[in-house]
């Protein structure tokens, strides 16, 4: 009867092959968060015409 084959990395391929996608969708979520996080709030257009008018003067 023939042996089965061990792995020869130190953890098996079904676990890295499922670590990929994972991986994917933690840094998809890391990004999603720091630019929600970060996001300003756009100024009222009455606040944005003054700014810019004093910015021409």
């Amino acid at each position: 009867m023939a042996q089965d084959p061990k792995p020869k990395r130190g953890m098996p391929r079904s676990i890295l092959y499922a670590m990929i996608p994972g991986g994917f969708l933690v840094l998809v979520l890391i990004m999603t968060l720091t630019g929600w996080f970060s996001a300003e709030e756009p100024a009222p257009m009455a606040e944005a015409r003054e700014e810019a008018e004093q910015r021409d003067d």
